[in-house]
Protein backbone atom coordinates (compact mmCIF):
# COMPACT_ATOMS: atom_id res chain seq x y z
CA UNK A 1 0.00 0.00 0.00
CA UNK A 2 1.07 3.18 -0.55
CA UNK A 3 0.49 6.33 1.33
CA UNK A 4 -2.56 8.37 -0.68
CA UNK A 5 -4.05 4.50 -0.23
CA UNK A 6 -3.59 4.45 3.34
CA UNK A 7 -5.24 8.00 3.41
CA UNK A 8 -7.99 6.77 0.92
CA UNK A 9 -8.88 3.76 2.72
CA UNK A 10 -8.45 5.48 6.57
CA UNK A 11 -10.66 8.08 4.93
CA UNK A 12 -13.42 5.58 3.27
CA UNK A 13 -13.32 3.54 6.53
CA UNK A 14 -14.58 7.25 8.35
CA UNK A 15 -17.31 7.82 5.52
CA UNK A 16 -15.33 10.23 4.11
CA UNK A 17 -14.68 9.63 -0.25
CA UNK A 18 -11.33 11.19 -1.07
CA UNK A 19 -9.35 10.65 -4.79
CA UNK A 20 -6.77 8.21 -5.04
CA UNK A 21 -3.15 10.19 -5.50
CA UNK A 22 -1.37 12.72 -2.91
CA UNK A 23 -1.83 15.52 -5.17
CA UNK A 24 -5.37 15.31 -6.26
CA UNK A 25 -6.35 14.15 -2.18
CA UNK A 26 -4.24 17.90 -1.63
CA UNK A 27 -7.05 19.79 -4.08
CA UNK A 28 -9.92 17.36 -3.06
CA UNK A 29 -12.19 19.55 -0.63
CA UNK A 30 -14.02 16.11 0.99
CA UNK A 31 -10.63 16.35 3.14
CA UNK A 32 -11.93 19.57 4.88
CA UNK A 33 -10.50 22.86 5.42
CA UNK A 34 -7.14 24.19 4.77
CA UNK A 35 -5.12 24.86 8.07
CA UNK A 36 -1.76 27.02 8.16
CA UNK A 37 1.00 24.68 7.52
CA UNK A 38 2.70 26.36 11.23
CA UNK A 39 -0.18 25.74 13.41
CA UNK A 40 -0.55 22.97 15.96
CA UNK A 41 -1.45 19.82 14.47
CA UNK A 42 -4.63 17.57 15.70
CA UNK A 43 -5.84 13.69 15.34
CA UNK A 44 -6.84 13.25 11.96
CA UNK A 45 -5.24 16.00 9.79
CA UNK A 46 -4.32 15.13 6.76
CA UNK A 47 -0.22 16.50 6.13
CA UNK A 48 1.05 16.84 2.48
CA UNK A 49 4.50 16.69 1.43
CA UNK A 50 6.42 16.94 -1.90
CA UNK A 51 4.94 13.74 -2.98
CA UNK A 52 3.31 12.21 -0.15
CA UNK A 53 0.91 12.20 2.93
CA UNK A 54 0.08 11.18 6.32
CA UNK A 55 -2.72 11.28 8.66
CA UNK A 56 -1.82 12.76 12.35
CA UNK A 57 -2.48 10.34 15.44
CA UNK A 58 -2.41 13.16 17.71
CA UNK A 59 -0.13 16.50 17.63
CA UNK A 60 3.37 15.22 17.44
CA UNK A 61 2.67 11.50 15.16
CA UNK A 62 1.38 10.46 11.79
CA UNK A 63 0.67 7.51 10.27
CA UNK A 64 2.02 6.93 6.44
CA UNK A 65 3.30 4.43 4.29
CA UNK A 66 6.94 4.96 4.21
CA UNK A 67 9.44 3.84 1.47
CA UNK A 68 12.12 4.29 3.90
CA UNK A 69 10.96 0.71 5.31
CA UNK A 70 8.47 -0.10 2.51
CA UNK A 71 5.60 -0.58 5.60
CA UNK A 72 3.22 1.36 7.41
CA UNK A 73 4.48 3.65 10.26
CA UNK A 74 3.66 5.80 12.76
CA UNK A 75 6.66 8.20 12.89
CA UNK A 76 7.46 11.64 14.67
CA UNK A 77 6.22 14.27 12.20
CA UNK A 78 9.12 16.38 12.48
CA UNK A 79 11.27 13.10 11.20
CA UNK A 80 8.90 13.06 7.85
CA UNK A 81 9.19 16.80 7.39
CA UNK A 82 12.91 16.32 7.40
CA UNK A 83 12.70 13.49 5.11
CA UNK A 84 10.02 15.07 2.69
CA UNK A 85 12.03 18.50 2.29
CA UNK A 86 8.65 20.06 4.77
CA UNK A 87 5.08 20.22 4.88
CA UNK A 88 3.41 21.53 1.86
CA UNK A 89 0.00 21.97 2.82
CA UNK A 90 -2.61 20.62 5.80
CA UNK A 91 -6.32 19.70 5.60
CA UNK A 92 -8.35 19.57 8.67
CA UNK A 93 -11.77 17.34 8.08
CA UNK A 94 -14.65 19.22 8.45
CA UNK A 95 -16.41 18.38 12.27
Amino acid sequence: IDCSALVQLALARGGVRSMRDAWQQEDDPALGAYVDPQAPRRRGDVVFFKGHVGIMVDDVKIINATTTTMRVETESLDLVAARNGGIKAVRRPYP
